[in-house]
């Protein structure tokens, strides 16, 4: 996992909207149910237990939270295209497409 990655990770978690993070929930459909069990003990002590971080980071890591989160918003963004659709074709009809795939494929 890329550094900035870990840090969306960590911002999230003391952001609190990690726990409805796509990254996190796609983890955990990937993981064993003895392993589900763990994270999900683990993320609801966290605000208590700030060094259980690591580990609920490092699970997300192993368990391709991170491509299943890039999955969902690269729906989004087909979506955000195909809604353009019923309008003419224009200069500002692509700089918006432009723009959706922009914002979808950015690094953060």
């Amino acid at each position: 996992m890329r550094a900035s990655s870990e840090k969306v990770i960590n911002k999230a978690i003391d952001d609190g909207d990690f726990f409805e993070n796509e990254a996190l929930l796609g983890a955990i459909e990937n993981a064993s149910d003895d392993m589900q069990a763990r994270i999900r003990s683990l993320v609801k002590d966290i605000v208590s237990h700030p060094e259980y971080r690591d580990e609920i980071v490092g699970f997300v890591r192993e368990n391709k939270g991170i491509e299943c989160a890039s999955e969902v918003l690269n729906g989004y963004v087909e979506m955000a295209v195909r809604a353009l659709d019923p309008l003419p074709d224009s200069f500002e009809k692509e700089c918006l497409k432009n723009l959706a795939y922009f914002t979808g494929n950015r690094q953060v």
